[in-house]
């Protein structure tokens, strides 16, 4: 963190204690709204710590929902509260974050798996899959197997692939890594994707994405099991999320709903015609209301 920084960043501590109130009173959706403020906040104070900090925090706020016993979420909401109870005292490091993420991801995919899933625990499939499913990313990506921007959800396929072989076979600290990567690389890609979809957007915003989307090829290509990988790819992680939060402040979120291109022209004989129809369903209505 700058140095002119470091006497603002209670501020980071003040996000933190706002999320443990939020999760103690079951606010889940303000712990959404605290995890969005904290990487915010962390873009402008530049802190890489926090900022993975918040995006883990919004990953595990967005899963509370898979919780289908109360008792199982009281579990795992208990040990998220020591955890977080434990970095007020001092700021946390990546270390310490990634290793408390690891053993939290491990009660959470036990709670949530179903006890008709007998899957033993094998990581050892679990990385080749991985494998297999940036490898795929890779190939589509390097083939040039091109899609409209609005029908491009590859990188939400291969996220889900990985989510699932973790969740059910187990994973490895890189492995989360590589999940806070491409996660906050989708978030990113909404924004652009919606940008890219429309007519006569300026070309700057096809290189900038360019750009993002290279870096995040280069980032899946390096995927190991080598410390290397981590340190490499926590940057990067800042980076997609930084750019997130701006599009955040560009735009705020981005319309759900669906989008007309062009207006249709109805010709007039069918335009007449859809006229006399709705005429005669009318007086039909009124005739019925008058017996």
């Amino acid at each position: 963190m700058p140095e002119e920084s470091i006497e603002y960043e209670k501020v980071l501590r003040e996000d933190l204690k706002a999320y443990l109130k939020a999760l103690d009173a079951k606010e889940f959706g303000l712990c959404n709204i605290v995890s969005n403020r904290m990487m915010t906040n962390a873009m402008i104070l530049n802190s890489v710590d926090f900022n993975l900090l918040g995006a883990i925090l919004k990953e595990i706020t967005f899963d509370f929902n898979l919780f289908q016993e109360e008792n199982s979420l009281e579990n795992a909401l208990k040990k998220l509260k020591n955890t977080l109870k434990s970095y007020q005292s001092s700021n946390p490091k990546v270390d310490q974050i990634l290793d408390d993420y690891y053993e939290y991801f491990d009660i959470f995919r036990n709670i949530i798996t179903s006890p008709l899933e007998e899957y033993e625990e094998n990581k050892d499939f679990s990385i080749y899959t991985t494998k297999f499913s940036i490898n795929f990313f890779i190939q589509e990506n390097e083939n040039d197997l091109i899609l409209p921007y609005n029908f491009d959800v590859r990188i939400y396929g291969v996220l889900n692939e990985i989510n699932r072989v973790m969740k059910s076979f187990g994973f490895t600290k890189h492995q989360l890594v590589l999940k806070l990567v491409l996660s906050y690389f989708g978030r990113m890609y909404e924004y652009f994707r919606f940008l890219l979809s429309t007519e006569n957007i300026d070309k700057i915003w096809e290189e900038k994405f360019s750009d993002y989307k290279e870096k995040l090829l280069s980032n899946v290509k390096s995927f190991s099991l080598e410390e290397s990988y981590i340190n490499n790819s926590l940057e990067l992680l800042f980076e997609f999320c930084r750019e997130w939060r701006t599009f955040f402040m560009r735009l705020l979120e981005i319309p759900r709903g669906p989008k007309v291109e062009k207006g249709t022209a109805i010709p007039s004989n069918v335009r007449q015609e859809l006229d006399e129809m709705v005429t005669k369903l009318i007086n039909s209505k009124l005739e019925e209301k008058e017996d």
